[in-house]
């Protein structure tokens, strides 16, 4: 008997496969304002994203398990942190929210088809989650990364499950997230990071065409703490839609840090370039909010005047879309895996406070192609695979090339000398 039931597991579990073309189109992206926004911005909750779905028996089984992969998706603006595909009351895949904030630059549906599939099965609907994009907001690797996906105004926005993409077009207006200032004066934003249980801070300086003689930028907060590892100083020469950088490189600056501010200063800053920084610092629940001092003074080159442009901000109390990540550091691994996609997964951890969250990020095995000639007239390749760790080799063996000289001689024939490279 003992056997017969394991023989079974084994079967169940080798039978569920990674799957894909369930997600079938994007039918609707409309915003509801989830606060008291100025206007309809890619970052501002909610954008309400429709999503078409389809499984039909015949294609999919049980245990079956198929990602959407949402580019420039910074996070679900959702309490839930599971989505079903139903009809009626029937759930026939369940779906992970995975929101990639400053980790990744994308978002996933994770999910798994339901025991409710069998042979005779042929199901379709729709599914709606509410989203924010991440059109930037610090010199962090996935912002940079993710300032560069959208512009103002029309934008084609596309999710990808396996190799079957979904799009559909969007109007984005333009504008920086704090309303009511001048970019050119200043630019400062501050936004949660549900996953990290931290908030972003964010400072432009003002604007000067000609370059900037000396300047000092500053966070100032009074109820939260600032990490200092995670401050970024730097400048960046093009800002995108929403005035968030779409490069950024080092200079340099002179930055002190403590739990409470965090202040750089600056001097001989070229044309073309404007100074920025960013850091992350804690969260508070306070009824308050979170006060931020942002210090923004400045002389321009060619310009004797000190700009004083500084703004004092209360930004309201913010409740974590994920309550399980309240009081919980967070770790971030990468690793090699064997497959051709990158995946995410949390590892299982204890909910309660002071304990670690570890997300595994698993990024496909690097791949080097070498490219060498050989005295053949045909072009091999030949792909060295690689464990985990390591780096795969493609060679690919091509021909020596031939060059033909053509010259006159005194002779009365044509003849063809080839000489070996």
């Amino acid at each position: 008997m003992i056997p017969i039931i394991l023989f079974t597991l084994w079967a169940a579990v080798v039978s569920a496969a990674q799957v894909s073309g369930i997600f079938t189109g994007f039918s609707n992206l409309v915003w509801q304002n989830g606060a008291n926004y100025y206007k309809a911005l890619p970052g501002f909750p909610s954008w309400l994203a429709t999503l078409d779905w389809s499984i039909q028996g015949s294609k999919y089984k049980a245990g079956d398990t198929f990602d959407l992969n949402m580019p420039c998706v910074f996070k679900f603006t959702t309490n839930d942190q599971t989505v079903e595909l139903k009809v009626n009351n029937d759930a026939y895949a369940t779906c992970t929210l995975y929101s990639g904030e400053i980790v990744t630059a994308y978002s996933q549906l994770q999910c798994t088809i339901s025991d409710l599939v069998n042979a005779q099965t042929d199901v379709s609907g729709t599914v709606t989650v509410p989203l924010a994009f991440n059109v930037g907001g610090s010199a962090n690797e996935v912002d940079i990364e993710d300032a560069n996906c959208y512009t103002a105004g029309q934008n084609t926005v596309t999710f990808t499950d396996g190799d079957h993409k979904i799009s559909i077009d969007v109007n984005f207006n333009s504008g920086p997230t704090a309303g009511g200032i001048n970019p050119d004066q200043i630019i400062y934003s501050s936004r949660v990071i549900p996953t990290l249980n931290k908030l972003q801070h964010y400072l432009v300086a003002g604007n000067c065409p000609n370059g900037y003689s000396s300047g000092t930028l500053a966070f100032t907060v009074s109820n939260t703490n600032l990490d200092c590892s995670s401050f970024h100083a730097q400048v960046t020469s093009q800002l995108n839609s929403w005035y968030y950088p779409e490069n950024s490189q080092d200079f340099n600056f002179q930055t002190s840090c403590s739990a409470n501010t965090f202040t750089v200063t600056y001097s001989n800053i070229p044309a073309g370039l404007r100074p920025f920084i960013d850091i992350l610092g804690s969260t508070t629940s306070a009824s308050g909010g979170t006060p931020v001092t942002y210090t923004n003074n400045y002389y321009c080159v060619g310009d004797r005047t000190l700009h004083r442009n500084s703004r004092s901000v209360t930004w309201g109390s913010y409740k974590n879309a994920d309550s399980g990540s309240n009081g919980n550091a967070v770790v971030l691994t990468t690793k090699t895996w064997t497959g051709t996609t990158t995946r995410v997964t949390t590892l299982p951890y204890n909910t309660n406070p002071g304990n670690t969250k570890t997300i595994e990020v698993d990024v496909p095995i690097p791949t080097t192609t070498i490219t060498k000639t050989w005295t053949g007239t045909n072009t091999f390749t030949t792909t060295k695979t690689a464990t985990p760790g390591g780096t795969a080799t493609v060679e690919v063996d091509v021909p020596t090339p031939a060059t033909t000289i053509t010259k006159t001689w005194t002779g009365t024939d044509t003849t063809t000398t080839t000489h070996t490279a």
